[in-house]
């Protein structure tokens, strides 16, 4: 995870840093910093917990995930 962190600093430096609470997984942040750019606050909460449900919020999990299905 620590390889990500230059990523999500530049994520945050180009727009700022990511809408939302206390992030309940270590990935949430990066996911919320590339979502939230292009996201309504709404969607981008209905979005995060949608990631939940599934379990998305790992990368792990997504690194499973076919591109399309991304």
């Amino acid at each position: 995870m620590s390889r990500l962190v230059p990523y999500l600093e530049a994520l945050r430096a180009r727009y700022g840093p990511a809408r939302g609470g206390k992030p309940e997984f270590p990935f949430e942040p990066f996911v919320r910093a590339i979502l939230s750019p292009g996201a309504s606050a709404a969607a981008l909460e209905k979005a995060i917990r949608t990631l939940k449900v599934y379990g998305l919020l790992d990368p792990g999990k997504v690194r499973e995930l076919d591109p399309d299905t991304i």
